[in-house]
This record gives C-alpha cells, sequence and structure tokens, in this order.
C-alpha cells in the first residue's frame, strides 16, 4: 500500500517519527510537509506536485476547519482519511458535522474522545487512537531537589487551592503549572523521576497529554479516576502506573502511603515510564497504518451534496 501524509509544516515534533512508523506499516509513505501558503491552495498543490493514481490512501493531517474550507476539491480524492491528533474545541467539532454530509464516506482518525463517541456512534467511519508524546523531549531525568516536588496541572483552573488544603500536611514542594508554558517547561526537564503529577483535567473535554508526558518522565501521576471506559481505552492500572482517587480529601493519605515506601514509589515510577512508551509516535503510527490498510469506503455508494451559500444539498448518484 502507498500513503499519501499531508500535513501543516507547524505540527507537533512528533511528524517526522510518526511517518517512519506509518511507512513501515503500510509499505510505502510520502510525506509533504506544507506551508500556509501551500495549505492555502491545495488544488494547486495537488496538480503540481501530486500524481492521485500512485496512492492508495490520501490523509490530510488538519483540523474540522480546514477539510471543511476545502470540501469542494476533497470530495473528488479518493480514499480520504483526516488524521487529527489534536484536541479541538466544541466549534470546530460543528463542521466535523458538516464535513461528514459533504462527505459521509470520509474516514476521521483522531484522538477526540467526543468527536469518536459522537459520529462513531452515528455510523461514521472513525477510528480512535491514543494521544502521543515526543519521546526525544520528554523521558526520564534524576531528582535533584531534596524535597519531593508536586506538580499541579489545575485543568479547569478553580481547583487549586483547594489541592493545595490538600496537601498543606505533606513534605511537598508544591508547584502550580502554567499551561501557556507547559511543554516547554516540561521539555526543559521541569518533571523528574519519582516527582508527583497531580492532574486535573478540564470540565469538557479529556485530553491526558499533559499526563502522559509526565508519566514519559518517571512521574507518579494522581488524577481523579475518569471511569471505566477511559481506563480500559488507556490501559491505565491504579496504584500500577497511574493512582486514582475520588475525592480531595483521598489525596493526603495516598501521598503519604507513597512516601513511607519508597520501593512502591520507585515501582509507580518505572511502571509509569513503561506505560507512557505504548504512547510513543512509532507504536501509535502502527496503529493508524494498520487502520489506513483496513478497507476504505466507496464514495459512489453516497449520495453527492453540494454546499451553496452556506445551505447543503444532497443529489442522487
Amino acid at each position: 500500500m502507498k500513503v499519501l501524509l499531508i500535513a501543516p509544516k507547524d505540527s507537533p515534533t512528533y511528524l517526522q517519527s510518526l511517518y517512519v512508523a506509518l511507512r513501515v506499516q503500510v509499505g510505502t509513505c510520502d510525506l509533504y510537509a506544507l506551508n500556509d501558503k501551500q495549505s492555502a491552495a491545495l488544488p494547486e498543490f495537488f496538480s503540481h506536485f501530486v500524481k492521485l493514481q500512485h496512492y492508495d490512501r490520501i490523509v490530510l493531517a488538519y483540523n474540522g476547519d480546514y477539510i471543511s474550507s476545502h470540501t469542494r476539491f476533497l470530495r473528488a480524492l479518493p480514499s480520504l482519511a483526516m488524521l487529527r491528533l489534536e484536541y479541538d474545541p466544541p466549534e470546530a467539532r460543528r463542521k466535523m458535522k458538516e464535513n461528514f454530509f459533504v462527505m459521509p464516506w470520509l474516514r476521521w482518525i483522531g484522538n477526540d474522545l467526543a468527536v469518536a463517541t459522537e459520529y462513531g456512534g452515528q455510523g461514521h467511519d472513525i477510528f480512535w487512537v491514543p494521544q502521543i508524546y515526543d519521546p526525544e523531549h520528554f523521558f526520564a531525568r534524576p531528582e535533584t531537589s531534596p524535597v519531593p516536588t508536586c506538580h499541579i496541572y489545575d485543568g479547569p483552573g478553580d481547583t487549586l487551592e483547594t489541592l493545595r488544603a490538600a496537601l498543606a500536611a505533606q513534605p511537598l514542594s508544591l508547584n502550580p503549572l502554567d499551561k501557556t508554558t507547559l511543554w516547554q517547561d516540561m521539555s526543559r526537564g521541569l518533571v523528574a523521576r519519582e516527582d508527583f503529577f497531580l492532574y486535573i483535567p478540564e470540565h469538557d473535554h479529556y485530553d491526558p497529554t499533559p499526563m502522559i508526558q509526565a508519566m514519559a518522565c518517571g512521574a507518579v501521576v494522581l488524577t481523579p479516576d475518569p471511569g471505566n471506559d477511559i481506563r480500559l481505552r488507556y490501559r491505565w492500572r491504579d496504584m500500577h502506573d497511574v493512582v486514582f482517587f475520588n475525592k480531595t480529601d483521598e489525596l493526603a493519605p495516598l501521598v503519604e502511603n507513597i512516601l513511607a515506601q519508597p520501593h512502591r514509589h520507585t515501582s509507580l515510577s518505572q511502571h509509569a515510564i513503561s506505560r507512557a512508551k505504548t504512547f510513543q509516535p512509532q507504536v501509535v503510527g502502527k496503529r493508524i497504518g494498520e487502520y489506513l490498510e483496513t478497507p476504505i469506503r466507496d464514495p459512489a455508494n453516497y449520495p453527492k451534496s453540494e454546499r451553496i451559500f452556506g445551505w447543503e444539498f444532497r443529489f442522487k448518484n
């Protein structure tokens, strides 16, 4: 199989590793990383550089807005798949509804659980994959502080003081994280082996990327229990590679127990590192390749749709 992967030039740092993993899995894969000008003029780019007959799958690593703005051209492409490995806010998800209406044969591969759940339940061609982290930037570094550090990721932005109070009696150095500089701070070694990482996800979506990055750094992650579905999807194991809690007042006894048992503390850190390896681009890229190898839906089996002045019209073949 030969795959064409097209992505923005400012894609995540793991793009090249993901491309290599795809190439290993499917046999042949070509990557084009487009600048803004090329992305805006997609039909012209294809006309000059792409011979469609050479490819079995065309994969676009762009968001729903981009796909929506180019549907007139994209719906004429054979074997089209959309790869979305970043979270999109609800307003962008509305564009996905338009995309599936105009191109109901479109294959979507991504890690947004809301999209996977909503549109997979409607019968669309949906494949969920977990988040990816870049092992070249996130890896275990030795702890240098004499006092254990607990980094706090306050996703909702309104729980920090409650968390501080819950851990006030523990011998920890509390470090609230700045979400705007989190990637840079963590990739420079802010989080070390056997640190604690208290991860409180956002209210409106579940994106455990910071948690996965912390695990790769060897941190012991404490996080609210997300429920069985998410546990199974990510294969989290309580008190093995992650520590779950249901109420804030459970935090202090959990931390106290871990600090009192150095072997358990080390074991949690080591298993976190091992679990994080399943989110590396080489592993997830293989899975994406397997999804691309499955038969794709034929556009000829669906009625054609046209968007005219914002209105959608569907015509029989």
